[in-house]
């Protein structure tokens, strides 16, 4: 023991003394004790070795160092960003009783955070302010915790008491313009960020680039992310996730293969599940469905929720009929053994992200498919259909209803080109809010916020299921339940007691929680295709009015590369909505009509026309077919207005196309279905008494859109049209206010 002793005091002296090598030859003999390890670990941080010092210190622990050495390794962890081992630490030296200094107690109350144990952090950062009232950075790591927990208003006060102990601190800048991006508030949050001054610490600029570019590429603003982006990847070459946020934003332009780049680099730096789960969102997207599917199997492998996307794979254009039913295949399969074996998901929004979005255009029985899939989800994540309890006090009951529209699209979208001319009539029956799960705002949303409370959720679920119910709504209404994947989970709960949506993606959302769809009269005649109760209004809900109507101008098909003194049979849909089932129609009519001409919209990504063009090879005629890219709001009026007839595909036909057609003069031929995706042109046709187009079966179709296109534009139809807009005013306010609760109320 004396020879062990004199070993580590002699040790211990040529440390103080700065000789490193000679402290760790010394204590080779003994380094097997763990007083030895102790100290080795001691020399290990002298020398800048944090990674070797953990390592020496859990060994000491492991042959009976002294206790204390818990606390110390815990807090060493801290330095070393491990935080769950940290934690597994601290709490061990609490239940030892290891007495706890301050900068333990503050180190702690980081790791609890950075553990997501935010409660516990909450609470840990209180008491440690009770001895430290002054301390400013203390105060903005605890506003940090309450604004994970979605707390804001107490996290902007905790971030203007740190702003008043340290206001030249960037961080305050930073952590404010976070504050306002968790709540939604995006140009209030760029504004924070160009305030920034980041002379006195560059350390953070890239943090901040990251958080900037987040938030442009979330309103829109795709060009201006890309560049700062691309000054961040300057920075940071070799951090994943800039490359991966970079691959987001390109993704969201539509550059394929760029994008694609970005997330491969992305997994060459760092593997990490979100980047693999946004390649194959990408590769999906961009018509190589394959290759999704090979990628999520891989993650599956690992990561077993990558299930639920695998099973959701469907890609937007098929090769052929052949794969159509294949991929119809995989779909069934891949939910049944969903179904069968499922798993449990903690944040579904996260872990699978968009459900499946083509789902409706491959043809099948969408309620049963809905429900099959509201059911695994359900079953998956229980906690979805849970409602939250009031966190506010309880309102009065009022004879004026309050009515929550919730909408992923509150800005320039066909969803609004639809719907907003309804708000001004709801707001005058109801205490009306607009509740957005979007992210992008443009001057639109700018508009409706100075009209109307329009609420921004953030985008997390639960944070923004608890904002709705804290609304005390009477009754809440989806414009487009199933296009937006926060809005279809946020409908999975009760979050008023009467809950109704409409049409603005056409299908049935298979949920128990919602009580009602609201139709037209022309546009449903299948009650049994829905899983809520059919409201059929007299009128069609959804209309568009043409702005500064003037059917008597001329306009030149040489303006979109088209001839002049041909036929223009338009067909400009997303080219996802061109089913197998629709193609023997356009085919047809260029064997019917020797003069007609084809005029299809590129879609979003190249690939999308070449998997087509490969499907339609036999009887393609590249001469009558003309792709034009995708076009202005203003140059899509005056493309329709160069047509002689819209052709409307099936099974999943148009809606707001069908509407601007009818408006300028130019006839629709559609084949209708038995339910509302396919019935929508038939609607507005027979809105206005115009059977012209409405065929029975494809031959007739063929036959009507050659008659159609040879009588071409017609001016008579499109003041019809205007004249008839007015007749739809009124009936949703009035089919709302006679809504009766048919589940038991919140």
């Amino acid at each position: 023991m004396f020879s062990l002793f004199q070993s580590l005091q002699e040790a211990e002296a040529l440390l103080n003394q700065g000789q490193i090598a000679a402290a760790e030859r010394t204590l080779t003999p003994i380094i097997h004790h763990p007083a030895a390890q102790h100290l080795q670990g001691v020399i290990c941080l002298h020398s800048q070795r944090s990674e070797q010092a953990a390592e020496y210190w859990s060994q000491a622990l492991e042959l009976g160092a002294d206790i204390s050495l818990h606390l110390e390794l815990a807090q060493l962890y801290v330095h070393l960003e491990r935080f769950p081992l940290a934690l597994k630490h601290f709490d061990l030296a609490k239940t030892l009783d290891i007495p706890f200094d301050d900068p333990a107690e503050h180190r702690l109350a980081l790791t609890l955070h950075a553990c997501e144990k935010f409660t516990k952090a909450q609470s840990q950062y209180e008491q440690v302010l009770l001895k430290h009232p002054r301390h400013g950075s203390l105060w903005m790591q605890y506003a940090n915790v309450l604004a994970d927990q979605g707390i804001w208003s107490e996290a902007q006060t905790a971030y203007d008491r740190a702003a008043e102990l340290i206001p030249e601190d960037p961080l305050i800048r930073y952590n404010l313009a976070r504050l306002a991006y968790l709540q939604g508030q995006y140009p209030l949050a760029l504004s924070h960020l160009k305030r920034l001054n980041l002379a006195r610490d560059h350390s953070l600029k890239p943090t901040v680039l990251q958080l900037q570019a987040t938030l442009l590429k979330a309103i829109g603003e795709l060009t201006a992310a890309q560049q700062i982006c691309e000054e961040w990847i300057q920075v940071s070459p070799q951090q994943a996730e800039a490359h991966n946020l970079m691959g987001a934003i390109l993704q969201a332009a539509h550059q394929g293969e760029a994008a694609e780049q970005h997330y491969r680099q992305a997994l060459a730096l760092e593997p990490q599940t979100q980047t693999q789960l946004n390649l194959a969102q990408l590769m999906r997207e961009r018509g190589q469905a394959t290759e999704a599917v090979r990628l999520l199997r891989e993650l599956s492998a690992q990561w077993a929720p990558a299930r639920y996307p695998l099973a959701f794979v469907l890609p937007p254009v098929f090769e052929s009929q052949a794969a159509l039913a294949i991929w119809q295949q995989h779909l069934q399969v891949q939910l049944q053994d969903l179904e069968d074996w499922p798993l449990s998901l903690q944040d579904p929004l996260q872990s699978v992200g968009p459900l499946p979005y083509y789902l409706p255009y491959l043809g099948l029985d969408d309620l049963k498919l809905n429900q099959q899939l509201a059911r695994l989800m359900l079953k998956a994540c229980p906690a979805l259909a849970e409602t939250p309890a009031l966190t506010v006090p309880a309102m009065p009951p009022s004879e004026r209803k309050r009515l929550g529209i919730i909408s992923g699209f509150w800005r320039e979208h066909t969803v609004m080109h639809l719907f907003a001319q309804h708000l001004p009539e709801l707001a005058a029956h109801f205490d009306l809010h607009l509740i957005s799960t979007g992210q992008q705002q443009d001057a639109l949303t700018e508009d409706l916020k100075n009209h109307y409370q329009l609420h921004l959720l953030p985008r997390d679920w639960q944070t923004a299921r608890q904002e709705i119910v804290d609304l005390q709504l009477d009754l809440v209404l989806y414009f487009d339940l199933n296009l937006d994947p926060m809005t279809w989970y946020l409908a999975c709960a009760r979050l008023a007691p009467i809950q109704a949506m409409t049409w603005g993606h056409g299908i049935t959302s298979g949920l128990p929680s919602i009580d009602y769809f609201i139709s037209s009269e022309h546009l449903d005649n299948s009650p049994e295709a829905y899983s809520e109760s059919l409201i059929q209004l007299p009128g069609l809900m959804g209309w568009w009015q043409l702005p500064n109507p003037d059917n008597t101008a001329e306009f030149d098909p040489a303006e979109f590369d088209l001839p002049g003194h041909a036929p223009l049979y338009l067909c400009p849909q997303s080219l996802y909505k061109l089913h197998p089932d629709f193609d023997a129609c356009l085919s047809g009519i260029l064997a019917a009509d020797p003069e007609a001409h084809l005029v299809l919209i590129e879609g979003l990504y190249p690939e999308w026309r070449q998997i087509l063009e490969q499907r339609w090879k036999a009887w393609l005629d590249p001469q009558r077919v003309h792709w034009l890219p995708r076009q202005s709001p203003e140059a899509f009026l005056r493309l329709l207005q160069c047509g002689s007839v819209m052709l409307d595909p099936f099974p999943f036909g148009g809606g707001l196309t069908a509407m601007q057609a009818f408006s300028v003069g130019l006839g629709v031929v559609t084949l209708p279905g038995t339910s509302l995706k396919g019935r929508i042109a038939l609607a507005v046709a027979r809105q206005l008494n115009w059977e012209a187009g409405i065929a029975e079966n494809t031959a007739d179709y063929i036959q009507r859109a050659v008659q159609v296109a040879q009588q071409g534009r017609d001016p008579d139809l499109a003041q019809h049209y205007a004249q008839t807009i007015p007749l739809a005013q009124g009936i949703l306010s009035e089919a709302l206010l006679a809504l009766k609760v048919v589940n038991s109320p919140i």
